[in-house]
């Protein structure tokens, strides 16, 4: 038995400024960097490396359970085939492996202190705090309306994790500092996530969103700059901007439950 590995996010510049990638990799016990991408937008890829610890992979682990339905252990809550004090989580290979398990669950900040409950795993961006996330068989399993089980582990498929179900323009869904709702699309299907944050505000230029504050997206025609999100319905923008449609791809706007977001764009 050993320590749940870390795995990481890492943000990629804008191709497209409606369009943010969700890069997940994970490092081996022995901290080699892996290579990887995740589901979920057309800017997937990347590399990073993180440090975790070498569990057991034995059929069901250490004091595992012979009778758990998947091999050696199942990811999914309720989990099968690891020990009472253990949880099934997966190495930076994409092997099933049986690690300490601990009380913190999915959306709170863990470390290697603080282990995730069984059925997530600890993820975590560049540059920000890593939380626990849950691990996911199809997006019913995952909070609605952002949430979407469309992130990946290293690039593994058969093993995805929810995306965070947070609010673009109040950040609510994000309790952990250091990082704002974001999205990305897979697909032509919205989701959430909480993504690292910066702390340029309105019209502040930028590169990527991670350098800008919560509540912003980076966006622009031409050169990039930070913007406020906004609801199209019920604006509310700074002096001098006006709310403007946001559109998952052209005449399709950006819908996540209720809401029709837009951005405050320069007047």
């Amino acid at each position: 038995m050993g320590y749940p590995a870390s795995i990481f996010l890492r943000e990629v510049p804008v191709r497209d400024v409606l369009l943010l990638s969700l890069v997940i990799l994970a490092a081996c016990a022995d901290s080699n960097p892996v290579t990887g991408s995740s589901a979920g937008g057309e800017n997937a890829g990347g590399e990073n490396t993180g440090a975790g610890g070498e569990g057991s992979t034995g059929a069901g682990g250490l004091g595992g359970n012979s009778t758990c339905e998947e091999d050696p252990c199942k990811l999914i809550a309720p989990q099968c085939g690891c020990g009472a004090d253990e949880a099934c989580s997966i190495s930076g290979s994409g092997s099933r492996q049986c690690v300490l398990a601990g009380p913190v669950a999915a959306g709170f900040e863990c470390d290697d202190q603080n282990y995730c409950e069984p059925g997530s795993v600890c993820i975590g961006f560049d540059g920000a705090p890593t939380v626990c996330a849950k691990f996911c068989g199809g997006d019913d399993e995952c909070e609605a309306p952002g949430g979407k089980c469309v992130v990946t582990i290293n690039g593994f498929p058969d093993d995805p994790v929810c995306s965070e179900n947070c609010n673009l323009i109040t950040n609510l869904g994000c309790s952990v500092g250091g990082t704002s709702c974001q999205y990305d699309v897979t697909g032509a299907i919205p989701f959430t996530a909480c993504r690292a944050s910066g702390a340029k505000q309105q019209g502040d230029s930028c590169s990527v969103t991670s350098e800008c504050a919560p509540k912003h997206l980076c966006a622009g025609e031409g050169a990039n700059e930070c913007r406020m999100w906004c609801d199209f319905a019920l604006p509310d923008c700074p002096a001098n901007t006006v709310c403007s449609a946001a559109e998952v791809s052209p005449e399709i706007p950006l819908i996540i439950g209720t809401v029709t977001y837009g951005t405050c764009v320069p007047t």
